[in-house]
């Protein structure tokens, strides 16, 4: 289990160092990746702190899509 300040670190990295328009995408995939390990967090919360921005949606758009989908592996 991750803690809440390691969620942060851990999205605002992927975050930062998604390509050129593809931000909300890198975080809608952190939401599906981490779907187990961010329940019980404010979403909004560790989304605005990991961004500085009001991204808590496309987090949790990640974490309801987890359940419906399969991630590819490169």
């Amino acid at each position: 289990m991750i803690t809440e300040h390691q969620a942060i670190q851990m999205l605002r990295e992927a975050y930062e160092n998604a390509p050129h328009g593809e931000k909300m995408l890198s975080i809608q995939l952190f939401g599906i990746r981490h779907a187990d390990q961010l329940e019980g967090m404010n979403l909004s919360k560790l989304a605005s702190d990991a961004t500085g921005k009001e991204l808590g949606v496309e987090l949790n758009y990640g974490v309801k899509l987890s359940r419906h989908v399969v991630l590819k592996q490169p």
